[in-house]
């Protein structure tokens, strides 16, 4: 994608607009349809729409820092806001499940559940700081990017590679296996020291 087009979309151009849209609509798609699944369809457009609007947002502020950082990598930046929209709606579909209560409410001991979520995110943190101290520059970015779409959004090696991170399956299995074995190094020996 030319910085002249980011650049026009960002001065309000309707061509510039339709020729981005069209470019990586079927990539938004792909990406709010795999993360959101099955039931998730009937919502797709309604995102797709949030996906167009954080572009917009503040003047364009999105498309003016990936001019400004120089590397303009839009396939990889719409691909994780996508993702990010979809499992914030997912969330908010989770909430609002938790909060209409079912007939076997009772049987969950709610103290447990909490206690279970709450090492589960304390995990995830140590995990995230650990991935912060491994990365490194000039592809610190993409790996952080990679790294979040395997373990978080749960993608494969080939549905990232689709996403213009510019390696292939291979390479993406390669990277994730290295930053895994970078964060065990710092993770495990702060969990030996409290066992």
């Amino acid at each position: 994608m030319p910085a002249s087009l980011i650049a026009r979309c960002i001065e309000q151009d309707p061509e510039a607009w339709a020729e981005l849209i069209g470019a990586h609509r079927p990539l938004v798609l792909r990406v709010l349809v795999r993360t959101m699944g099955p039931a998730g369809m009937a919502a797709a457009d309604d995102l797709e729409q949030e996906v167009w609007g954080r572009l917009l947002a503040n003047r364009c502020e999105a498309l003016r820092s990936l001019l400004e950082a120089g590397q303009v990598n839009l396939p990889a930046f719409l691909s994780r806001t996508a993702i990010n929209i979809a499992l914030d709606h997912r969330r908010r579909m989770a909430v609002r499940q938790v909060v209409q209560p079912g007939p076997l409410d009772h049987l969950v001991d709610p103290q447990e559940a909490f206690e279970e979520r709450y090492h589960r995110l304390e995990r995830r943190q140590e995990i995230f700081e650990a991935l912060e101290q491994v990365l490194a520059p000039p592809n610190g970015d993409r790996d952080r990017l990679i790294f979040r779409a395997h373990f978080l959004d749960g993608l494969s090696a080939s549905e990232i590679a689709r996403m213009g991170v510019g390696l292939q399956p291979k390479g993406i299995e390669t990277l994730l296996l290295r930053l895994v074995n970078r964060v065990r190094a710092l993770v495990r020996p702060k969990n030996e020291d409290a066992a």
